[in-house]
């Protein structure tokens, strides 16, 4: 991991079942956050950024200091969490007996050997989308009702707002010598007749059965989904997008330094 003091620097841990008010008040000053907000921090499945420096010092110490608490943590750079990764975005594949083979769209292709594959990550992004809309309804003509004892009804066009939850489900899949160099693959836009023998008429139900087929032709892979569900937002301003990339990014270095504690 490239470290330097030129960007922020984030503090991040693995969020621990152990929630109890001991840890929170050892944890909570070393962070400078309350009781509260700590034992937020402290819960849930998905890696949480707790502290920001501006100098290399501050995060290292920092991150001592939650390590001899017991916590499992890693320091890295904002630039390195908000650089837009570079995966290969794959419609098709096609397993072979020693590689698969992934295609995109526009015909190129990546070859991945099963043992060079180190990390499954599955997950979902939802896509809020926020748009005008106008409504006919009709109501009653008050002033002719009162005039004639008829309740005449009218066309009465008002305008709402309405908001649009849309949800991608991906999976992402991680060559263990280049986090740059690894695949995508999502729900709306796979071609499910290459990886399946029976294709459902549902996508969600087609991308179960490409979950299982990948991890089926990457065994040795470690294979994470806690990005299913809830994660909330890990950093301010972000897009949903951007939210899901910079955890990605975040497991795949926790991943790493599990396999490797010196890197």
């Amino acid at each position: 991991m490239k470290k330097s003091s030129q960007n922020a620097l984030y503090v991040a841990i693995l969020p621990t079942r152990d929630t109890e008010t001991d840890l929170v008040q050892k944890v909570a000053p070393v962070i400078g956050k309350d009781i509260y907000g700590t034992r937020l921090l402290l819960a849930g499945r998905v890696p949480k950024i707790v502290a920001r420096h501006d100098t290399l010092e501050a995060a290292e110490l920092t991150g001592h200091k939650l390590r001899e608490i017991g916590l499992t943590k890693i320091v890295c750079e904002d630039s390195e969490l908000r650089t837009e990764p570079k995966f290969f975005w794959a419609h098709s594949l096609q397993i072979g007996e020693k590689e698969i083979t992934f295609s995109s769209m526009s015909g190129q292709s990546m070859k991945l050997t099963p043992d060079n594959a180190f990390l499954i990550i599955q997950g979902q992004v939802e896509i809020r989308e926020t748009a005008e809309v106008t409504k006919t309804t009709k109501k009653i003509n008050l002033p002719v009702a009162l005039r004639t004892g008829i309740p005449v009804r009218r066309n009465v066009s008002e305008k709402t707002t309405e908001t649009a939850v849309q949800t991608e489900h991906l999976l992402r899949l991680y060559d263990k010598d280049n986090s740059d160099s690894s695949v995508e693959m999502r729900q709306h836009d796979f071609d499910y007749s290459s990886a399946l023998q029976k294709v459902a008429s549902f996508s969600d139900i087609n991308f179960a059965g490409l979950v299982t087929r990948i991890r089926e032709a990457f065994p040795l892979a470690a294979f994470d989904d806690r990005l299913r569900g809830n994660i909330g937002l890990c950093l301010p301003y972000t897009t949903p997008w951007e939210n899901v990339n910079i955890l990605c990014k975040l497991i795949y270095l926790f991943t790493l330094s599990s396999i490797n504690p010196h890197s």
